[in-house]
């Protein structure tokens, strides 16, 4: 009687303290600020973010100076550490060199363009709205039934011009912001350099920091999910370089031909559409659709031949790309089909908006490999366990459905 009193007493003790901690918890949790905490963290560690996502996108480059490169040069055999710097000397002051371009040539080029397109808005909207309104009261007047969705739909086009003038009016002031560096350019630039530095010795010290990690998670795993965990992280990293390096390149060269086209067919913005051609052709399906349709209707503002032009040459090269270019450049390296490609679009998008639609490829891509590995590896785990044990044969597919003794 008293042992089974104490044994009660015991578990339920035990469940009241549970209880106890879980109304802690949750209290506790639900008193805190996480997005304050988040924020604090995310400015605190600013410089570190910068210095490894920059190592992380000059890493490729990196390594393909050290091994594709300088492994060749049969002075620096057996000198790996020289190569190595040799190779980030290389490599940061290529890619200095190029954003030195881009800054000095192309920008201000681009920022003259969006300018012009804003002024022309200013003048091309009012008139475009006013045609639209004589045209709606023409309608209306002669088809008196048809009043009220003429008036609706003339309403509509008109709240859709407002928002664009609204937003085209603020184009000056944000420039002139940049210009006069109120968006704290001096606390960026710090951010920038301190994560430059963080940069350097990441790459300098890369290998010495992953076999930490590899021994630290061989430590806290079990050896089964640390295979597991390393295999994820290795074929993650290889999507990921593999999409965006091919991307990024292929994204470049369309982006080249794209200005040499315009400038016969629209001299004025060819640096601006080329521009805008390149960066959202790196979404994969959607992109070419994205890019185009504004660079048709700023044509279409200039000249209507010209906008016709631009579509069938925006269609062409978007052809070119899909069917001779990318998959030179790509091959195989998003591994999903079409249909899989749309739908981590859409929700990349639907979730994180554009980040999401650039990203949206290659986390998807992981994660149905990594789901297909596991089924996979399911399925031969289940057959190896229905292989009798006096047969020395390995379990094949065709006896999927079978007992033990090969009757269905």
């Amino acid at each position: 009687m008293i042992e089974s009193l104490k044994k009660g007493l015991k578990k339920y003790t035990g469940l009241i303290a549970v209880i106890f901690i879980g109304l802690l918890l949750y209290r506790v949790i639900t008193e805190i600020d996480f997005k304050s905490i988040l924020d604090w963290a995310a400015t605190l560690l600013k410089p570190f973010i910068i210095g490894v996502l920059i190592a992380y996108i000059l890493n490729p480059i990196v390594r393909f100076f050290d091994e594709k490169v300088f492994a060749k040069a049969k002075i620096l055999e057996n000198k790996k550490k020289l190569t190595k710097t040799l190779s980030m000397i290389i490599t940061y002051v290529l890619v200095g060199l190029i954003v030195y371009f881009i800054i000095r040539s192309i920008m201000p080029e681009i920022i003259s363009s969006i300018q012009n397109v804003a002024s022309a808005l200013f003048t091309y909207i009012p008139k475009v709205e006013a045609w639209l309104n004589r045209a709606f009261n023409e309608l209306a007047i002669r088809e008196g039934g048809a009043r009220e969705i003429v008036n609706a739909f003339k309403d509509s086009i008109n709240a859709v011009f407002d928002a664009i003038l609204q937003g085209v009016q603020y184009v000056p002031g944000v420039m002139s912001k940049v210009v006069s560096g109120t968006f704290n350019v001096a606390g960026w630039l710090f951010n920038f350099v301190i994560g430059i530095i963080i940069s350097l010795y990441l790459l300098l010290d890369k290998n010495n920091l992953i076999d930490l990690c590899k021994k630290t998670f061989f430590l806290m795993l079990p050896e089964s999910g640390y295979k597991s965990l390393r295999d994820f992280i290795a074929d993650a990293n290889n999507t990921f370089e593999s999409f965006f390096i091919g991307k990024v390149i292929d994204s470049a060269i369309i982006a080249v031909i794209f200005f040499f086209g315009c400038i016969f067919i629209s001299p004025d913005y060819a640096l601006l559409f080329a521009c805008v051609i390149g960066v959202t052709n790196i979404i994969p399906y959607f992109g070419p659709f994205i890019g185009g349709v504004p660079v048709v209707i700023l044509c279409l503002m200039q000249n209507p031949y010209s906008a016709i032009w631009m579509t069938i040459f925006i269609f062409m090269i978007q052809q070119f790309d899909g069917y001779i270019l990318g998959p030179r450049i790509l091959g195989d390296s998003i591994g999903i089909k079409p249909l899989g490609v749309i739908f981590s679009i859409l929700i990349g998008g639907g979730l994180f908006g554009v980040l999401g639609m650039f990203f949206g490829v290659p986390v998807f891509a992981v994660i149905s490999r990594t789901y297909g590995n596991f089924i996979n590896k399911s399925i031969d785990r289940r057959l190896a366990d229905r292989q009798p044990s006096y047969e020395p044969s390995a379990a094949k597919p065709d006896n999927v459905g079978e007992d033990s003794h090969g009757q269905p």
